[in-house]
């Protein structure tokens, strides 16, 4: 049909969908006709974009191939860094096939719209040691420059930031609090991705999607450190600043290279309730669990970190103040099988409340190869029970919240119950 010229009768937007979807079927057929078409719109940076993105849906080689020769012959100019996105969002689902489109691809980082995209791709593929550092000596200094700007950029919006902060304080509200609980919050959803995505190749193209920018060119110069003065200035530039979405993951990339900048931030990261259980889900993804404090490194001390957080995020919600937060005190913990899971839960209970009861928590830490893992499933979070009820029944009930989530048979080791559903 795109052969024909009936395909010219659509509109523009059924155009669009026809491209795309042409190229989910995966058969290299399609790349003379989406070459011939580039060329026909021309006219249309739209159309262009839409060809392209077919061709990475293909995820062959030769269509690969197609999409540098295309972008070396027209770039498609859309005004719009997130259209962009989305095609290199395709391309990153099959990584091997774009090795050969570096270092030529990074000439499109003079298009607004095209640096960061490309500059994110190039990050993972180091990442996974699929290109390798030393093919980009050429763009070295090409690279630097764009790291300097951006972190300039960078710089900038901080400081326009830090004016709005205190206007902002004026008016009554914290906004390092609400910085606080944005980033608490991130740092939560990002642990639920890695529980999602462990030992998957889509963990890195998840977090290089989320990841700031400066991130992105520290893991491009990183390898270069040792090597390059210049790399090595800008890599230290950015590790001394101060934001915790920067911070971490910069931390983690310099250790995978052996660098320490700073040898507090482990400790810092490992005694703080707010980022333990979090720092120990990225190191885990990385291979990097000896870097975490040892004085930390305990399951009950994780899970106590994720309720902490938990527990705060909830407080800011209901608009409590900080001053009311609720003390956490580990009850026990008991061990858990069914026909599909088995591993351990643990209880927790607040300090008792002016009428006298307790609030309980309660989480499932599935078994594993190790001993420790960040992998920890909320099965309750401050329940308050009938204050007739006894410690020991209150623990039952809560034992019984892993049955009612999963429903099989459960066997309680350690309770002396047995629960079969």
């Amino acid at each position: 049909f795109v052969r024909s010229d009936d395909h010219s009768k659509l509109s523009q937007e059924a155009k669009a969908q026809l491209f795309v979807n042409g190229g989910v079927l995966g058969s290299d057929k399609i790349i003379d006709p989406y070459k011939k078409l580039y060329k026909v719109y021309s006219d249309s940076a739209y159309l262009q974009i839409c060809l392209l993105k077919g061709l990475a849906y293909c995820k062959t080689q030769n269509a690969h191939n197609a999409i540098s020769e295309l972008l070396a012959q027209e770039v498609p100019l859309v005004g719009d860094a997130g259209v962009v996105n989305d095609v290199f969002k395709v391309m990153q689902d099959s990584l091997e096939l774009c090795k050969g489109m570096f270092p030529k691809l990074l000439e499109l980082t003079t298009n607004t719209e095209y640096h960061e995209p490309v500059y994110k791709l190039l990050s993972l593929l180091i990442k996974q040691k699929i290109v390798a550092p030393q093919s980009l000596i050429t763009k070295k200094e090409l690279i630097l420059a764009d790291a300097n700007t951006e972190l300039r950029r960078y710089n900038a919006t901080i400081s326009g930031k830090s004016k709005a902060a205190n206007q902002y304080s004026n008016y009554g509200k914290d906004a390092d609090l609400e910085q606080t609980m944005e980033l608490i919050k991130a740092n939560l959803e990002a642990m639920a991705t890695n529980q999602i995505l462990k030992n998957n190749r889509l963990k890195d193209k998840y977090n290089s999607t989320q990841q700031p920018l400066l991130v992105s060119f520290c893991q491009i110069l990183a390898p270069f450190y040792q090597t390059d003065a210049k790399a090595k200035q800008f890599v230290e530039k950015i590790a001394r600043i101060r934001n915790e979405q920067l911070a971490m993951p910069i931390f983690i990339t310099l250790k995978k290279y052996g660098v320490t900048l700073n040898d507090t931030l482990a400790k810092y990261y490992s005694k703080n309730v707010n980022t333990r259980v979090y720092f120990y889900s990225e190191l885990e993804r990385e291979g990097l669990t000896d870097v975490f404090s040892k004085d930390q490194l305990t399951q009950v001390s994780l899970v106590e970190s994720l309720l902490r957080t938990y527990q705060k995020v909830t407080a800011y919600s209901n608009y409590e103040p900080e001053k009311t937060k609720d003390s956490l005190i580990f009850h026990g913990q008991y061990s858990v099988k069914n026909k599909y899971e088995k591993g351990t839960v643990y209880i927790f209970k607040t300090s008792k409340n002016k009428f006298g009861l307790n609030k309980w928590s309660s989480v499932f830490v599935p078994m594993g190869k190790q001993s420790i893992s960040s992998v920890i499933t909320v099965l309750k979070m401050n329940q308050v029970f009938d204050e007739k009820l006894t410690e020991t029944e209150i623990v039952n009930d809560l034992l019984d919240e892993f049955a009612n989530t999963y429903r099989n048979r459960v066997m309680m080791s350690g309770t002396g119950i047995s629960y079969d559903y």
